[in-house]
């Protein structure tokens, strides 16, 4: 068995914040396909489509947005065909630069929340493992980040395999990073919602 851990960070302006935020999920080799899965199915159904075809990105920083909550919060539970119409009609006018409709805001705000929720649970369901390291702004190179890194994947190996950690791996997978090895080097990207 192996884990696959998805890394990301938090981004810095490198002034005023105090702390980087590096993060993610650790999922066992056989969870990740169904997980990923889950995952195309739970955004089609909170917004009736792949946000990746709207020009937009799932981030948690705009799902969980104050506006969402606001947005969502307009009226009462949308059904959920309805919310899917008026959240498409909201994706569409966002590329056509037209103002959507308070219904739509409505529909998008309420999508935005009911994915974050599903997301924690398809996390829970396929037995994810969360982390996350504030690190002080300019303390740590990218090679003292990396062993933090590191050190996770074999305190988890060890944690989840006590009598026989060796028939276990960890691989991490970083946002557009590159790794050499002597056959050759490969590179891991950021993957768009739509996985194939």
């Amino acid at each position: 068995m192996s884990w696959l851990l998805f890394l990301d960070e938090s981004g810095h302006d490198h002034k005023s914040m105090p702390y980087e935020v590096r993060g993610g999920i650790a999922l066992q080799d056989s969870q990740l396909w169904p997980f990923v899965q889950a995952m195309y199915r739970l955004e089609l159904d909170c917004f009736g489509g792949q946000l990746h075809q709207f020009k937009k990105e799932l981030k948690g920083s705009t799902l969980l947005d104050r506006k969402r909550f606001d947005f969502a919060a307009q009226a009462g539970p949308m059904e959920p065909e309805s919310r899917r119409k008026h959240c498409r009609a909201f994706l569409t006018k966002g590329l056509e630069k037209k103002k959507p409709t308070r219904d739509e805001f409505t529909a998008y705000g309420q999508a935005c929340l009911e994915f974050a929720r599903g997301t924690f649970q398809l996390l829970r369901d396929h037995q994810a493992v969360l982390f996350a390291s504030a690190i002080p702004r300019n303390r740590l190179m990218i090679s003292q980040q990396l062993e933090i890194i590191r050190r996770f994947c074999l305190r988890q190996r060890f944690h989840e395999t006590p009598r026989n950690p060796a028939t276990h791996t960890s691989i991490p997978c970083f946002e557009r990073t590159t790794f050499s090895f002597k056959s050759g080097s490969f590179t891991f990207w950021k993957q768009s919602a739509n996985m194939g």
